[in-house]
């Protein structure tokens, strides 16, 4: 938490870098009149008031940061969303002279202690024949492109006017035949370092704690399999092509008892006929990095199957226990629920 002093007043408000889905609190201490709470972000606008109690007013601003995000699922089928955004707190009161205000970035997700923010180095396996993203938090520095192990080009120069923030990039695996790795920083230098697990710390950024990214993309030849997007616990757009095992097909009868004039027998059931499938699928022989990121989907409450021509359906993944046997290489295992659909009515 970082603190603001106005005269007697002390104010003590969120880190530079927050996430929505944690406790996100303000404490005005020593003030004795009505605090009024302004929070701007993505374009909408919300107030509030925090009534002070023996000298100390508080207000948790998480709700009006969570619905910063709420047209999210908005964008299931053909796109992506904003998964952070710039925010600005404003205090005004008449003991707080010329009011207050600070920024800082809101990320749509939620630490737990001693959680890494994943900002120093990511490793994924990605289809080359499906278009997906990475997602990073970047800050405009220069990115740098290696192929198959080469020397590092650069490929972007950085730009001062950018706003932090999880920003998702279009990667280009066209020319690589085994790995792609992405080095967004000031030097072409992979860098592995993360933040402190500290808890504190985690949010902030300090000296010695650059938000140098490396991300490392491993490349996946299969054109056939069960193509899954979702966002993971920290606001990262992950992307996985499954093996399929099976599927399964549930029907259900849904319908009402009515009478017919042709009929010499009541209770007719008019029958509605819903089906419910679900797909067995499965990752085999995933490495440390690639299961890690897999376990993530089934935290996420948002995800999606791709279908065709850039068309995503949302879908469940049923929870399930996974257990990390610490293997180089393990097998994972899921069950992914369609939405169910009409099939017929008479």
């Amino acid at each position: 938490m970082r603190t603001s002093k106005i005269n007697a007043i002390t104010i003590t408000y969120p880190e530079e870098i927050v996430f929505c889905f944690n406790r996100n609190v303000i404490t005005i201490t020593n003030v004795t009149d009505v605090i009024t709470i302004k929070i701007e972000g993505n374009g909408k606008e919300f107030t509030d008031t925090a009534e002070p109690f023996e000298g100390i007013a508080q207000k948790d601003i998480s709700y009006y940061l969570q619905l910063l995000f709420e047209p999210l699922l908005d964008a299931a089928e053909t796109g992506m969303s904003n998964i952070s955004s710039q925010v600005s707190i404003t205090l005004s009161s008449p003991s707080l002279t010329g009011g207050w205000g600070e920024t800082f970035t809101c990320i749509w997700g939620s630490l737990s202690p001693f959680d890494k923010f994943p900002q120093s180095y990511k490793q994924m396996t990605l289809p080359k024949n499906y278009e997906s993203v990475i997602s990073v938090f970047y800050e405009g520095q220069e990115i740098w492109r290696s192929v198959d192990g080469g020397v590092p080009e650069k490929i972007f120069s950085g730009s001062v006017s950018l706003q932090s923030g999880i920003y998702n990039f279009i990667p280009d695996l066209s020319d690589a035949i085994r790995e792609v790795k992405y080095m967004f920083g000031g030097t072409a230098q992979e860098v592995k370092n993360v933040f402190d697990t500290t808890f504190d710390y985690t949010f902030r950024k300090s000296a010695g704690m650059e938000a140098d990214v490396t991300v490392k993309i491993l490349i996946d030849d299969c054109k056939d399999g069960i193509f899954l997007r979702w966002i993971d616990r920290q606001g990262h757009y992950n992307f996985f092509l499954l093996s399929q095992k099976n599927v399964s097909l549930k029907t259900e009868n849904n319908g009402d008892k009515v009478s017919m004039e042709h009929s010499n027998f009541y209770n007719i059931m008019r029958q509605n006929k819903n089906e419910n499938t679900t797909i067995n699928a499965y990752a085999h022989l995933a490495n440390q990095y690639d299961f890690d990121n897999l376990t993530s989907l089934f935290t996420s409450p948002v995800a999606w199957l791709f279908v065709s021509d850039g068309q995503w359906i949302p879908v469940i993944v049923e929870p399930q226990d996974n257990v990390n046997a610490g293997d180089s290489l393990q097998d994972i295992n899921m069950k992914i629920s369609l939405p169910k659909s009409q099939i017929q009515y008479f």
